[in-house]
């Protein structure tokens, strides 16, 4: 669905989206739970942002204005640090990259620090361009959002939560 972005900004898809995405940055953010606490509660947040991440509507990019990404190594590599610490040992796990390719049946090595970590930098970039406040950043932001979430970290989730999964499953 191609909507303008004033339209596409009320729906209540997307204001469910962009609640979502917060929580998510916020909790990520934040290094108040344990372990298991840690886990269960992403398990949760990445749900329901894959699920709101479907139900968000494409916007048309009308405007051609860049934004600069403006969370800087050192954030991020703090966030990367959090996230590692709360893992812990869990870091690492197996899967084929692409189980609709019959030829791809390689096992390779996911990182749950990385899959977390993209997904929080999207998440927080886009909020960051969004909060700017103008039609344009708002634009650029939703479709940002809803592109990455088809080819990038829609991906990371699904890796992230199937290995929680199986974590939370063998606790």
């Amino acid at each position: 669905m191609d909507s303008s972005i004033e339209k596409v900004i009320e729906l209540k898809e997307t204001k469910d989206f962009l609640l979502t995405a917060r929580n998510y940055c916020a909790f990520i953010e934040s290094t108040d739970t344990t372990d298991i606490e840690y886990l269960r509660k992403l398990q949760s947040l990445l749900l329901t942002l894959y699920l709101n991440a479907t139900n968000l509507p494409w916007t048309t990019l009308e405007h051609e204005e860049e934004f600069k990404d403006k969370l800087s190594k050192e954030e991020f590599d703090k966030i990367l640090s959090v996230i590692a610490d709360k893992v812990g040992q869990n870091r690492y796990y197996w899967e084929v990259f692409d189980p609709t390719n019959e030829k791809d049946t390689e096992a390779v090595c996911g990182d749950l620090v990385d899959d977390l970590g993209d997904i929080y930098k999207d998440m927080k970039y886009g909020l960051m361009i969004f909060d700017l406040g103008t039609m344009a950043s708002k634009e650029d932001a939703v479709w940002d959002m809803k592109f990455g979430f088809e080819k990038h970290w829609g991906r990371h989730a699904i890796s992230a939560l199937k290995t929680i999964h199986f974590l939370l499953g063998s606790s």
